[in-house]
């Protein structure tokens, strides 16, 4: 199964501007925001979460549950059903719910359902260009590359390469690939250039009085804006222009025109110069760019050295190709100095603002206390764990590994327990627990807890359900809850319960919600003298505290609340705290 982050997916959405189809109708016109909105949904990420875990079956359960209401539950029911690892593969069921995603208006689902119909066994090559049409139509740079594709060989469907040339225009700006089939195309005859009359008049003395009083930042949007017309004439001139006057965002636009070769001819010389032009004036994207043709010898003779020196300046300024690129040098000491330490100080910056793969290293390097001290093996798995649960591959590997080292001693001590070898199987399970397997640590909280196989332990009980309420386990967090409620070893407090309650309550666990109402209706029977009331009261309280978190805003005349239909129909204003 192919997992595609929900994230990702959002770059390439766009609003349906025709809803109307030749056979199948396109119910919903989704924008950007409401497949943000659907992406929330807690079974949407319980269920990428398992299948990140290889928890096929959960996964499919989760995003069962949301069919009905959230077309990305179906989606990924597609992508489950499409994969040959997965027990319940079918290419039928995918199609069955790639289908139902596709008229709910994905264009992702649109797209992969058009893949399906081309390629399965399921083969029906109308309602894969159908369907990649409707994409494409919405803005989906893969759709629209994949009809230019299908245009131009002629497999699929008649051969036009005046089809092909309208489908990978629409596509060039995003899609390296309709480049270059573009490039192919009008080099060979095969389709005629799309009109440039217009070029002889820029770079006249016409042309330079006409612009002569615009600012370099006005030549600059103006030359965008061509680019949006497919006027490249137009465009050359107003970069160079824009650039002449300083403008490093165009000096770079330039250099980048040359070494790709889009409307110029290739040239990694005049790409590097371009770019030092930026570099030098402080523009942390170009001295990325510098850095990289001098990593690779295009155009500047190879230099690690000089690379280095251009990526640490883009680095200061976050540039991530250049954090994880420099990371990679003082890593390996590949033409520098070997710094692993400052490899590692540049992957946590990466790490933290979300990169996989830097993930994935700072997960390796906590695992084997490199430049860490004595970390705790958690942390690695953690950072495995964020990788992983972006695709990355190490990351998913790695902690796969961890994991199971973790589950095979805690399963051997269960093993032990069974057979009543209680000393070794308690020294086991905690030995599991100490490396941070969650499922150990519950297990040994529960044996202290309760106090049967050994002697009772609060102590214990509590330190080890703190360590899995952090993680998110909600029984854990019930239980938190309940013993500083009660005072069992932890200090007893009202509102340290209520925090551990809350939390359990928002994973839907039930006795959580009973011991808070019972926890915090003492107060209301004060007031309403019946405990039916007092529990009622309670429970209305917690929604209350709950939905201001959420939903709390200022309105126009000051008050700040929210609506107690929270935006659906009308309903009473609640009053929050401001504080």
């Amino acid at each position: 199964m192919k997992y595609i982050p929900i994230l990702l997916c959002l770059l390439f959405i766009f609003v349906f501007s025709n809803g109307q189809t030749q056979t199948l109708e396109v119910t919903k016109n989704l924008t950007i925001k409401q497949v943000e909105q659907l992406s929330k949904d807690s079974n949407i990420k319980k269920g990428v979460k398992a299948f990140s875990k290889k928890k096929y079956r959960k996964a499919e359960k989760y995003f069962l549950k949301v069919t009905d209401k959230n077309p990305l539950g179906a989606y990924y029911l597609g992508d489950l059903y499409d994969d040959r690892k997965f027990d319940g593969f079918s290419e039928e069921t995918s199609i069955k719910w790639f289908l139902k995603a596709s008229q709910e208006g994905l264009t992702f689902a649109q797209y992969d359902l058009g893949l399906k119909y081309l390629y399965s066994s399921i083969r029906n090559a109308r309602q894969a260009i159908y369907w990649l049409e409707i994409s494409a139509n919405n803005g989906y740079t893969e759709s629209q590359s994949m009809l230019g594709e299908i245009y131009e060989n002629g497999k699929y469907a008649k051969q036009s390469y005046e089809k092909a040339v309208f489908w990978f225009t629409k596509a060039q700006n995003n899609n390296n690939f309709a480049r270059v089939r573009l490039k192919y195309i009008y080099e060979n005859g095969l389709a005629d250039r799309p009109d440039k009359k217009s070029d002889s008049f820029w770079g006249t003395t016409a042309a330079n009085k006409k612009y002569a009083n615009h600012s370099n930042q006005e030549l600059y949007e103006l030359a965008k804006q061509a680019i949006k017309e497919k006027d490249f004439g137009k465009m050359n001139f107003l970069f160079h222009l824009s650039a002449s006057k300083g403008n490093t965002n165009a000096q770079i636009y330039i250099g980048y025109l040359f070494e790709t070769g889009v409307n110029a001819e290739i040239s990694y010389e005049k790409a590097a110069q371009w770019y030092l032009k930026a570099a030098k004036n402080g523009n942390p994207i170009a001295q990325d760019y510098l850095g990289k043709l001098y990593q690779l010898g295009k155009g500047v003779q190879q230099s690690n050295q000089q690379a280095a020196d251009w990526y640490l300046k883009a680095a200061k300024e976050n540039v991530m190709h250049s954090m994880l690129a420099l990371a990679d040098l003082y890593e390996t000491g590949d033409g520098i100095k070997k710094d692993t330490c400052q490899a590692i100080s540049l992957y946590k910056t990466a790490a933290k603002d979300g990169n996989p793969h830097a993930q994935y290293r700072l997960g390796h390097f906590y695992e084997h206390g490199i430049c860490m001290g004595n970390s705790p093996r958690w942390l690695a798995k953690s950072w495995y764990l964020k990788s992983s649960d972006q695709g990355n591959k190490n990351g998913q590997t790695n902690y796969q590994r961890l994991y199971d080292e973790e589950a095979k001693i805690f399963n051997q001590g269960k093993l032990l327990l069974s057979n009543g070898n209680i000393t070794t199987a308690i020294s086991n399970i905690t030995k599991a627990a100490d490396l941070g397997h969650l499922d150990a640590q519950i297990y040994l909280a529960d044996i202290y807890y309760k106090g049967k196989i050994v002697p009772q332990n609060y102590y214990k009980a509590s330190v080890l359900y703190d360590k899995a309420a952090k993680l998110g386990h909600a029984n854990s967090q019930y239980m938190m809850g309940y013993m500083h409620q009660y005072g069992q070893f932890v200090t007893k407090s009202k509102f340290t319960a209520n925090i551990y309650y809350e939390k359990a309550i928002q994973q839907d666990h039930q006795l959580a919600v009973t011991q808070y109402n019972k926890l915090n209706a003492v107060a209301y029977k004060k007031k309403s003298g019946s405990w039916k009331d007092a529990h009622r009261q309670a429970n209305h309280a917690r929604i209350v505290s709950n939905n201001c978190k959420k939903y709390a805003h200022f309105t126009p005349s000051g008050r700040y609340g929210y609506n107690e239909s929270l935006g659906v129909g009308s309903g009473d204003f609640i009053d929050c705290p401001s504080n």
